[in-house]
């Protein structure tokens, strides 16, 4: 049965009990200076931030719990987490009589502490819930493996981390409070039917999401950051839900990866320094629900649109475009594709004029060929004829300039004598205009001259 663990003010301990092997764990708490001395051969590791008890005890902590978590766990779950390098292989691995002896003084010590008596009962160690909680100092649980991990109503004026931690089920942050930083780097959410939930949140201070492993739907609905924020470099694999969230400081949102479907940021407010750069999304095709992420790229497009940042309004605009074609298929989306083929959606000034170099030039040497017929290479060299075949094939691509029909009448009525130099001048006429067309429309989008 999972109990809610509720927490008075004062109160600044939490303990978990356990009944395999007899032992307890404590997951925070500030009297292991008063129990432990941790220059008796218990130090593991450089401090994390704490000084130097505090990061001895919250080493202890950290083994003592996964290693309770780890007897919970199958042979092939355990194996999961330390092939991916996710959690040390010795802090899988069972109890040594020292451990066992430390836990043993620590919960001895403990007991001896007037607290609640809903504090003394056993819970399911695979689902730890706070509800309506104030925590009152640093609330630092790095590197912990937990099942289900759920923060409800809570408020704390102090550092929260749970960086590195590795949850096997859901994570929820709903409702909560947090006046100074919180840290969720490197968090690991392996899926299992779980959910990452952080809405209705605010988050006032530093807030770092970032490399962290979402496997998971991830809910950021109504949560407000109001601090510098950052997801850089965090995988999403399921769905990320933005809606009506507030960014109200500089956000970053570089190297992300989006691999089910585009951020739905409906109704959201984002920072004017909001970074997407080099962003992983969704790729088209087979398995993606190309319909939503069209919805999802037009309101990004509005919002960076509102905000004049016109490059990344284009860049959603050619991925709703790409989104469109993968819906529409390939015949419906053929347009779509000559377009995005032939200008890169209006936005490469290179792809037209590189067309349009190449149109000029195979028409130069057809017409060559056809009118001009040098017998030999250095004919071709000194003989007016191709150069003047050079001039009147670029000029058949600016046909709207007249240069055919006046200039080079006289070539050009060579051109209307042969039915392939002729068929080849026509497409020369239609498809210049329109490369130049393209070339002028990527111009116009990025300098924005209206």
């Amino acid at each position: 049965m999972v109990e809610t663990l509720q927490e008075r003010d004062e109160i600044d301990w939490l303990v978990l009990g356990c009944e395999p092997n007899g032992v307890g764990a404590l997951l925070f708490a500030g009297f292991y200076q008063d129990v432990i001395d941790f220059d008796d051969g218990l130090k593991d590791g450089s401090p994390n931030g704490f000084d130097y008890e505090h990061s001895m005890a919250h080493a202890l902590s950290r083994r003592i719990w996964n290693k309770l978590i780890g007897e919970l766990l199958s042979d092939q779950e355990k194996d999961r987490l330390v092939t991916a390098g996710l959690v040390p292989v010795e802090e899988l691995e069972d109890f040594t009589a020292d451990e066992k002896e430390i836990v043993l003084r620590i919960l001895d010590a403990i007991q001896s502490i007037d607290r609640p008596p809903q504090q003394a009962s056993l819970i399911d160690l695979m689902t730890v819930s706070f509800a309506s909680v104030n925590l009152p100092h640093e609330f630092i649980l790095e590197g912990y493996v937990f099942g289900k991990l759920s923060f409800e109503d809570c408020q704390t004026r102090y550092d929260f981390s749970l960086r590195g931690s590795v949850i096997l089920g859901s994570l929820t942050i709903k409702n909560c409070v947090f006046d100074d930083d919180a840290d969720l780097s490197d968090v690991r959410l392996l899926g299992g039917g779980g959910v990452l939930n952080l809405s209705g949140s605010t988050f006032n201070g530093l807030t770092v999401v970032a490399d962290a492993t979402i496997l998971t739907e991830a809910i950021f609905v109504g949560s407000r950051f109001l601090g510098v924020t950052s997801f850089r470099g965090t995988s999403f694999y399921d769905r990320a839900l933005f809606h009506n969230t507030v960014f109200g400081n500089a956000t970053d949102f570089a190297h992300v990866r989006f691999y089910r479907e585009a951020p739905h940021f409906f109704g959201a407010q984002v920072h004017e320094d909001t970074n997407f750069a080099a962003v992983q999304w969704p790729t088209f095709g087979k398995g993606i629900d190309e319909v939503q992420n069209v919805r999802c790229y037009e309101r990004l497009k509005l919002l960076m649109g509102s905000q004049g940042k016109f490059r990344q309004e284009h860049e959603f605009l050619r991925l709703e475009m790409k989104s469109h074609e993968a819906a529409e298929g390939w015949i419906g989306s053929l347009p779509s594709k000559v377009f995005g083929l032939f200008s890169n959606y209006g936005w490469s000034y290179r792809r037209p004029l590189f067309f349009l170099t190449l149109l000029g030039l195979f028409g130069y040497l057809a017409f060559s060929s056809i009118i001009c017929d040098p017998q030999s290479a250095q004919d071709f060299i000194h003989d007016q004829c191709p150069r003047k075949m050079l001039g009147l094939s670029f000029s058949n691509l600016f046909s709207f300039l007249g240069l055919n029909r006046s200039i080079l009448k006289e070539e050009a009525d060579l051109i209307a004598a042969s039915k392939n130099a002729e068929g080849i001048a026509v497409v020369q006429f239609i498809l210049g205009p329109v490369f130049l067309f393209f070339f002028g429309l990527a111009l116009r989008n990025r300098f924005r001259m209206k």
